[in-house]
């Protein structure tokens, strides 16, 4: 008989070590996706039409993973509502009544990348194991870094280094930025990640004290940041989220400090920073909007000149991104600003009258529908989860649905619908519906995406 010379193939099972590093490497693409759907400070004009985001080169790398390499996508009957979304924004083109074309093209382009966004990133995050949860924790290291971030801003400018300041002479005190290009837009991530911390950061990060510091770290970010909409969007959070765990005592004691603040304030009480007075009087800046250095009566102009194109055209609508075209009209700057500025641009100010500014009454009856999907698809997740007695997962279906809720407060003077943060949210929100059913089916991913 001849000697066998074929050697038969052993599989070599991993050590853990190189486990170990696998696993380090996937949670470190979870933390890039999420880095990178966040920055958008960074762009590459290619031309007059658009520019180059991060978030592109996201949708382009999972465009090419999943679209080429595995050929495999994951769609939800929910994601209907965003397509109809998307063709709501042709209703004005049907009706001849777009009044920018070049801004109207950058919003439906920008929209139909924000959906495949949503596909890809579901697909994406389905298949890593407890998926939300590492975006969960990836979205608190990058919102911890912006915080330390903004730190060094402030005090970069206070000793003459400028790291990325804006603001300190008509506020009073500098406003960091931290990544981003405005201040506003860094106010509303930190009390985004504030508010994640503060409803199941402790299920998320293992030490106690690491948790403290991270949570007192991005809430200070927030307050030093000045932003009112993100501030008082926290607040309002936060309140709800203490009534739903019924801690009426917490409740009683905020609700005596703030007013005590907010009575300082009123009165300029001594101890009572100016910058703060002037930032927060919220009744003299009422009164006379022009003592806010531009930040409120120019979204008061804006959103009048808006309604006013709103009753042009009540049912075909104007065209989405529209509204960056007029605001930068002379005409119309001398009529509703007095020669001044109208703080607005293609997303408007004001989620519903920008919907209903761009694709007129059946465009904003969409908005809703997409909007009420959103809230229920959470809201079923956060019974589920209580009804089960899961602690841990009740938490993170709560932060969905107050996360959600957060955006669309920030959306009333802030319009940043179209921004991918909100959408990786939807993601998230959606995803978790799904692990939570597979969780009591038995399936896939059952238990390992709910540990």
């Amino acid at each position: 008989m001849p000697a066998n010379i074929a050697t038969p193939y052993r599989y070599a099972a991993p050590t853990y070590r190189s486990r170990l590093l696998i696993q380090r490497a996937r949670d470190g693409m979870v933390l890039f996706f999420v880095f990178m759907t966040i920055l958008e400070s960074v762009k590459i004009d290619i031309g007059r039409m658009a520019n180059l985001k991060p978030f592109i080169v996201v949708i382009l790398m999972l465009a090419f993973h999943y679209g080429i390499m595995v050929r495999r996508f994951r769609w939800r009957p929910e994601f209907n509502v965003f397509v109809a979304w998307w063709l709501s924004l042709f209703i004005p083109a049907i009706g001849g009544t777009i009044i920018s074309m070049h801004h109207y093209l950058v919003i439906i382009m920008g929209q139909l990348l924000l959906l495949g966004y949503l596909t890809l990133t579901y697909t994406y995050l389905y298949d890593r194991e407890n998926g939300v949860i590492k975006a969960l924790n990836a979205l608190i290291a990058v919102g911890v870094f912006c915080a330390a971030l903004s730190f060094a801003q402030i005090a970069g400018y206070f000793v003459g280094i400028d790291l990325g300041v804006s603001h300190a002479e008509t506020v009073g005190f500098p406003r960091a930025e931290s990544i981003f290009t405005e201040t506003d837009w860094h106010a509303m991530f930190m009390g985004y990640v504030a508010l994640l911390l503060t409803v199941c950061g402790k299920h998320l990060i293992r030490q106690p004290l690491h948790f403290q510091i991270a949570l007192i770290g991005c809430v200070m970010s927030l307050i030093l940041s000045f932003g009112r909409t993100a501030t008082f969007a926290y607040l309002g959070c936060l309140g709800l989220f203490l009534l739903v765990r019924r801690r009426f005592g917490i409740i009683a004691v905020g609700v005596v400090l703030v007013f005590m603040m907010g009575l300082s304030i009123q009165l300029k009480a001594p101890f009572v920073p100016d910058s703060l007075i002037e930032r927060f009087n919220i009744m003299e800046t009422l009164e006379d909007s022009s003592e806010d250095s531009g930040a409120l009566d120019s979204r008061l102009f804006a959103l009048e000149m808006t309604w006013y194109f709103v009753k042009q055209e009540p049912f075909w609508g104007n065209g989405a991104g529209s509204i960056q075209a007029l605001v930068d009209r002379m005409d119309l700057r001398e009529k509703y600003a007095h020669g001044g500025i109208m703080n607005a641009g293609r997303g408007g100010t004001n989620l519903f009258l920008t919907s209903l500014f761009d694709s007129g009454i059946l465009g904003l009856l969409v908005v809703i529908v997409v909007l009420f999907v959103l809230f229920r698809t959470g809201l079923r997740s956060y019974r589920t989860a209580r009804d089960a007695k899961l602690d841990v997962q009740r938490d993170v279906a709560l932060f969905l649905v107050l996360g959600l809720l957060y955006f669309i407060l920030n959306c009333m003077s802030n319009n940043f619908i179209r921004y991918p943060l909100v959408w990786l949210h939807f993601v998230m929100l959606f995803l978790y519906h799904r692990q939570l059913l597979e969780y009591f089916r038995g399936g896939a991913h059952a238990h390992p995406a709910l540990r």
